[in-house]
């Protein structure tokens, strides 16, 4: 029995699994693969070159089968969809002894992609520390990066950052973005905004 896909969903911002932009897969097989399906996910990611956060798997019995479920974060939902076809597709062909089966071409096309979709290295720091302190992130559909929600939140142009930028702007950022509206210094945002997109940077 080939290991089949029930669902495999990308998320382009908060959803019920996370707060974070991210995968949820979910697969039927005969024996219990999760540490497989675990492994194959963290290995292709790392050979597509695609951030992979959170990390979870798990497995239930279900009759004579099991149903696998994965979950992650990323900030290319859609290569962790393609990553996702791209593993069950790898664990049937080995499974099934196919040793004509491409492993290296979907991985390069991944890559590829990736490298296309990919958000600047400071548009990545910025959602990096706002993970680390609970702040969801997105990417819109006019292509800003948004941090937080509603009078809490900040949306940039990640093309707009001039690396590099002292880390005390990010925490600035992100202190901005969890203290109430009235603790916020007047125009804060903005001038940290300018601040990062300046190549002097009065902040540094």
């Amino acid at each position: 029995m080939p290991t089949t896909i029930i669902q495999l969903l990308g998320f382009d911002g908060p959803n019920l699994h996370g707060p974070q932009p991210g995968v949820f897969l979910k697969l039927r097989a005969d024996k219990n693969r999760a540490q497989r399906v675990k492994d194959a996910l963290k290995d292709a990611a790392q050979g597509a070159g695609m951030v992979m956060g959170y990390l979870e798997v798990g497995s239930v019995a279900d009759g004579d089968s099991y149903i696998i479920s994965a979950s992650f974060t990323t900030p290319t939902p859609a290569i962790g969809v393609g990553l996702g076809r791209y593993i069950v597709e790898g664990l049937n062909a080995k499974e099934a002894g196919d040793a004509d089966w491409d492993a290296e071409g979907p991985l390069w096309d991944l890559q590829k992609r990736r490298r296309a979709e990919a958000l600047p290295l400071p548009a990545l720091q910025l959602i990096a520390e706002a993970s680390a302190r609970a702040i969801p992130s997105l990417i819109r559909a006019d292509g800003q990066v948004q941090l937080g929600y509603g009078t809490r939140s900040w949306a940039f142009d990640p093309s707009a950052l001039k690396p590099p930028f002292h880390r005390k702007v990010v925490f600035a950022v992100c202190w901005l973005i969890v203290e109430p509206p009235r603790m916020r210094p007047p125009d804060a945002l903005r001038f940290i905004a300018s601040s990062m997109a300046s190549k002097s940077n009065p902040l540094c």
